[in-house]
This record gives C-alpha cells, sequence and structure tokens, in this order.
C-alpha cells in the first residue's frame, strides 16, 4: 500500500519491541517545548513558538505541527 504525500495511516505503521528499545537508548524524553536545531533542551518561550525557523520540539524527538505550535 502506498501513501500519498502528507496522509497518515497509523496502522500502517509498526515497530518491533527491539526498535522502540533502541530508539530510547539514543532519544531521551524531554517533557517541554524545545528548538531541536539548538543543540540544546532549553525550553522555548511562546514567541519563538511561531517562528517557523525553530524546529520545535517535544517528547522523544517530536516535531511539532503548524497546527500544534497554535
Amino acid at each position: 500500500m502506498l501513501l500519498k504525500p502528507g496522509e497518515l495511516k497509523t496502522s500502517f505503521y509498526h515497530a518491533s519491541p527491539e526498535m522502540i528499545r533502541a530508539l530510547a537508548e539514543v532519544e531521551h524524553f524531554v517533557d517541554h517545548i524545545y528548538d531541536a536545531k539548538s543543540g540544546t533542551t532549553k525550553q522555548i518561550t511562546k514567541a519563538q513558538l511561531s517562528d517557523p525557523k525553530v524546529d520545535a520540539t517535544i517528547g522523544y524527538g517530536h516535531k511539532l505541527t503548524a497546527k500544534e505550535r497554535q
């Protein structure tokens, strides 16, 4: 099955327990929004969140969508 660009189908994706453990070893959980491009996990301000150049990220490397930035 091929997905169209931007199409999400969560039942399509599967990760083995080994893959999840490997990801957790490389990434770490951050409980606040930070700029992944900055190289630090310092919390960003609300003003920075509206800047599209900021790579707003949270959790295990989840990049916030435009809708999530609102």
